[in-house]
């Protein structure tokens, strides 16, 4: 016998198989068996034209309590800009994403407060900035981790900043900046020593980046600490008599403090949606 003959007889044995169960069975048997046919599922019935239709048994209804369980899962996100003060979003929102930074936190002095205070109003009415919930420096773009790495990441930025020692910045020169998406424009305080360093630990936290397939912190970073923003690109309304009355600002308040523009930094943090983290530096 054939390959192709075989196959062909297993098939017809698989239904005359079947068809012999039903030989086999009783008419008492037979007759509840079709009974259980007709009231699990759909039937047949002929209609007024003696045709055959489908006749569908009805559906039990899920209660409302379930049924929503599924609705909340599959209804899309929707971005309500009022709760966040307008300011969009770099990537859209999805279930499971965390927005994730590493950062060195700067907490801010009651005289560095009232710097930051008196830069803000010397600003004119067309640059409508406020001031900065937190102030930092940052040491990577905001990423996008899945909720399942972030403990894996956690720990490789530990690893990486094990031998890291506190260090000192200065801050002395003003500039204005703006997001990637030109969305918002931001007012900072660049730092002019520290930056080598910082640059060093930019290299330990791309690696880390790299491993979970991250982009990277940008190839020449500004770094500085944004300490005022707004809505809009503003690049256009930041004159050069702007900026140098902003500067003699800042340098009267040198005067008066002289350690106002030094940040020491004893730890680095990451945040990670409402997740917070800190690496103490020996």
């Amino acid at each position: 016998m054939s390959s192709g003959d075989s196959a062909l007889s297993l098939i017809h044995g698989y239904g005359s198989s079947d068809s012999d169960s039903d030989t086999e069975l009783g008419d008492d048997n037979k007759s509840r068996r079709a009974k259980r046919r007709l009231s699990a599922g759909p039937s047949w019935k002929k209609s007024e034209g003696n045709k055959m239709i489908k006749s569908e048994s009805k559906r039990l209804e899920l209660p409302d309590g379930i049924a929503g369980l599924f609705t909340d899962k599959q209804s899309k996100w929707v971005d309500d800009k009022h709760k966040h003060e307008g300011r969009s979003r770099s990537f859209e929102h999805q279930a499971g994403n965390w927005a994730t930074f590493v950062h060195i936190p700067v907490p801010p002095s009651d005289d560095f407060y009232d710097l930051c205070t008196a830069l803000v109003h010397a600003l004119p009415t067309d640059i409508p900035m406020k001031l900065m919930d937190d102030f930092h420096v940052s040491l990577s773009r905001t990423v996008v981790l899945q909720h399942h790495w972030i403990n894996s990441f956690i720990e490789a930025l530990r690893q990486c900043f094990i031998d890291c020692s506190s260090f000192t910045l200065v801050l002395e020169t003003l500039e204005f900046y703006t997001n990637d998406e030109k969305t918002r424009s931001f007012l900072g305080l660049k730092v002019s020593i520290g930056h080598d360093y910082l640059l060093e630990l930019v290299k330990l936290v791309d690696e880390c980046l790299l491993e979970f397939r991250l982009p990277i912190f940008y190839e020449k970073p500004s770094f500085h600490v944004s300490i005022a923003w707004c809505l809009g690109n503003m690049r256009a309304k930041v004159t050069k008599d702007l900026t140098n009355d902003l500067k003699r600002l800042f340098d009267d308040f040198i005067d008066q403090n002289p350690a106002i523009d030094r940040v020491e930094v004893k730890e680095i943090q990451c945040n990670s949606g409402n997740k917070h983290f800190s690496f103490p530096l020996s």
